[in-house]
């Protein structure tokens, strides 16, 4: 029997670890149908201008982090948010990293925020995250254009999960996010599979 537990486990951090490698999310590097919103959906203030696009190498402050291409908030003050909800499992701890930049001559104020929520949908442009609730200051990213990343851990509530990017309204730049990625914490993955191999056990006790 102790065989069997054993090779069960180590079949299992097998796939823990291919599953923990694999995001989680669609498109994160927005390179889609050649730059695009693809998986992700845009929400964007009653003013048009003032909304989430892609920007082609981020023009005026070089290349993008990963790729041709990367998301941009157009416009001065509130840019609106955008946002993906996600499969995950009740419990399981995720890891979440993207890279952030300014705009390579603008020295301006910058500010962005990052939440996640339980559950699927529009997460609304106002609430907070109750998994995640982040918010990266000005001097959070150093002004000459360079990607910073950023990485944080959430642990899901339930079967859907809703990540979501905003200028809060306080950045007089525009912020550039690019490169990002959801994926499973390979011990928190592990420890859950253990579970479902013992109470299995159990079942077939």
């Amino acid at each position: 029997m102790k065989t069997h537990i054993l090779t069960g486990l180590t079949t299992l951090g097998l796939v823990a670890s291919a599953d923990a490698s694999a995001s989680l999310l669609t498109n994160g590097s927005f390179e889609s149908s050649n730059g695009s919103f693809d998986g992700w959906t845009v929400v964007p203030t009653p003013d048009p201008l003032s909304t989430w696009g892609i920007e082609t190498g981020r023009g005026q402050t070089g290349s993008a982090q990963d790729g041709t291409y990367a998301a941009v908030a157009f416009g001065d003050g509130a840019d609106g948010y955008f946002y993906q909800s996600f499969a995950t499992a009740p419990n399981v701890i995720y890891d979440l990293a993207f890279y952030a930049a300014r705009p390579q001559t603008n020295n301006n104020n910058f500010s962005l925020d990052i939440d996640i929520f339980d559950g699927a949908g529009d997460p609304t442009g106002t609430a907070d995250g109750g998994l995640l609730d982040v918010t990266i200051p000005n001097g959070g990213v150093p002004s000459g254009g360079s990607w910073v990343l950023f990485q944080y851990q959430f642990q899901a509530a339930s079967s859907q999960t809703t990540l979501r990017f905003s200028d809060p309204g306080t950045s007089a730049v525009d912020p550039l996010v690019d490169n990002v990625s959801v994926v499973p914490e390979p011990s928190s993955l592990a420890l859950l599979g253990l579970g479902g191999l013992l109470v299995a056990r159990r079942r077939r006790g």
